[in-house]
């Protein structure tokens, strides 16, 4: 009786709990609307594409000028980090996700601004 009572809380301990259970996605990984402040008051628009695959984060910024790599991507909870080419400038990028917007700072060529941005749903 024992024995039959022990089969049946692990059949029903393998039926709540899914062999192949994933660990959720770190929330920076999606795709992101986004927009930058300039200093000169303007704005500057692209789409922010994050996978996470084998343990590694890639990122591909889409702009109307066409798509430019990111890498140096870093992942700390919710504080996210990565640099981007512009032209010739490099840029940093420092990122706070918030659920499904983030906020954050970009510096580079002698300049900084503001960031935010709006995950797609």
């Amino acid at each position: 009786m024992k024995i039959s009572a022990l089969l049946l809380l692990l059949t029903a301990a393998a039926l709540v709990i899914p062999p192949h259970a994933k660990a959720a996605e770190p929330a920076v990984v999606g795709t992101w609307d986004c927009v930058s402040e300039t200093p000169d008051g303007g704005e500057y628009k692209f789409t922010l594409t994050v996978k996470h695959e084998d343990g590694k984060f890639t990122a591909i910024a889409g702009t109307e000028e066409g798509d430019m790599a990111v890498g140096d991507i870093k992942v700390d909870g919710d504080d996210v980090s990565f640099k981007a080419t512009v032209g010739e400038e490099d840029y940093s990028v420092t990122i706070k996700v918030n659920g499904s917007k983030f906020e954050g700072k970009w510096s580079g060529g002698d300049e900084s601004g503001s960031i935010k941005g709006s995950k797609h749903a």
